[in-house]
């Protein structure tokens, strides 16, 4: 099982060499920190010597409690993330060495691109904007989730598209028969809300629901000392 010890030692010499990188438990995360989180993990697996380092994109203005990997390396073919060879192997010769070649030649160059909500959608839709698209994922919310849409869209001003969601996927459901837990009711609560605010077109109103979960999204992550908190693309454009 790979230790936090071992992810300190394996990494210490990318941090050395890249001041916009920390280290946040197994998680690399490159910094600044504004609505997007940009990090590299080193996983572990169900065998002692072996780990697993991907990277991973997320939007922060929805309330997450981990970075989820669907958007990141996860979608890549395994030679982007695994030597080819086989799996990593923390006993391999110079393991460590091909593990920063390869975070630095794939995953940081990558990473750095996508320093904005806007630079990630660009992202999303490039790998992602097609049906016929082969990389499309059940585990991708993208395109058949209009919950992340919706806020994409506020956040970026998009409010006619964000109104349209609202009216045919939001405040048509039922919170009682809506998803399989809490989380998802509180969820539906939260877009039911922007909703009304998006109806009233309160701007204002919107961008502070957006700060607020972004706030407690950093919080979960435990990254509040890297999260430069700025304004979103629709606080900047004229009413």
């Amino acid at each position: 099982m790979t230790t936090l010890a071992q992810v300190k030692r394996a990494v210490k010499p990318l941090l050395n060499g890249n001041p916009d990188l920390a280290l946040v438990g197994r998680w690399l995360i490159v910094t600044p920190v504004h609505h997007v989180v940009r990090g590299i993990v080193i996983d572990r697996t169900s065998r002692a010597d072996n780990f697993r380092p991907e990277w991973a994109l997320m939007h922060l203005f929805d309330i997450h409690n981990t970075i989820f990997l669907n958007w990141g390396s996860s979608q890549h073919p395994p030679h982007l993330f695994y030597p080819e060879e086989g799996p990593w192997k923390w006993s391999s010769p110079q393991v460590e060495y091909a593990l920063h070649a390869l975070i630095e030649r794939t995953a940081l160059p990558k990473l750095r691109s996508i320093d904005s909500i806007q630079s990630l959608l660009n992202e999303l839709t490039e790998r992602y904007g097609s049906r016929n698209n082969k990389e499309l994922s059940p585990f991708f919310p993208f395109i058949r989730d209009p919950i992340t849409k919706i806020l994409f869209d506020v956040s970026l001003g998009n409010l006619d598209s964000a109104r349209s969601i609202c009216a045919k996927s939001i405040n048509c459901r039922d919170e009682e028969t809506y998803g399989r837990d809490d989380d998802d009711k509180a969820q539906l609560r939260r877009l039911k809300e922007l909703c009304r605010l998006l109806a009233a077109d309160d701007r204002a109103g919107m961008a502070r629901l957006l700060h607020e979960w972004e706030a407690q999204t950093v919080r979960n992550l435990k990254i509040e000392h890297l999260w430069e908190p700025t304004p979103f693309p629709l606080e900047m454009m004229p009413h």
